[in-house]
């Protein structure tokens, strides 16, 4: 619900200055996704690219992230956060989905925590506060299709039917939707924003939706 879409989302196309590092956060199994973040010298935290798959084993979705890179971000420093559970060896074979990245020189890392409640408010901090210069402290670019559609409304909360009342899971529901969040969610975790959650007992700015401020 922190998410507005008029208030944090831009048609405007966005340049990333190679001074800053990259962030990509990652979520595994067989629809896998990455999204491309940075955090500005404002404070504003910026998801402007995504690569978002279905059917796909983590070997083959490391050499398409692999090749997006060398063609659209060379020069680039970047750091890659995923999901911990890929961190974890089927029983079948050694293999792990960060060994399959390791394969194709992709060097990410198990983000610190999976909890639910620790990603999801990570992922919503930002919404809720304006950057140093007045502008959203969050912002999803027009290369961000899929998680543009997951931050309106995809990645949700199931409804439990119960007679009288309204009720839903405690996590969300698994959907087309849900890997691109979850990838944002790490992305979100990698800068920081997890930490802050823990940490810090201030107040968030209250914004006014209504101010249309853009990089």
């Amino acid at each position: 619900p922190e998410y507005k879409d008029d208030f944090h989302h831009t048609d405007k196309e966005i340049t990333v200055p190679k001074s800053l590092t990259i962030h990509v956060g990652i979520d595994f199994g067989l629809t896998p996704a990455a999204i491309f973040g940075v955090r500005t010298p404002t404070d504003q935290i910026i998801a402007f690219d995504e690569l978002v798959a279905e059917d796909m084993d983590a070997r083959t979705f490391g050499r398409l992230l692999k090749q997006k890179i060398n063609s659209e971000y060379p020069g680039y420093n970047f750091r890659f956060t995923g999901d911990p559970a890929g961190d974890f060896r089927a029983q079948s074979d050694s293999s792990t989905p960060f060994l399959m990245l390791a394969a194709e020189k992709i060097p990410a890392a198990p983000a610190w925590t999976n909890d639910p409640v620790i990603r999801i408010g990570a992922a919503a901090a930002p919404m809720k506060r304006l950057d140093s210069a007045g502008n959203p402290g969050f912002l999803v670019g027009p290369k961000c299709k899929v998680l543009r559609k997951a931050l309106s409304g995809g990645y949700k909360y199931r409804r439990i039917k119960v007679a009288g009342d309204e009720r839903y899971h405690d996590v969300p529901d698994k959907n087309r939707y849900s890997h691109p969040a979850d990838g944002f969610q790490y992305l979100m975790l990698s800068l920081g924003e997890g930490t802050s959650l823990i940490s810090s007992n201030s107040s968030p700015t209250k914004i006014n939706y209504n101010n249309d401020g853009i990089i």
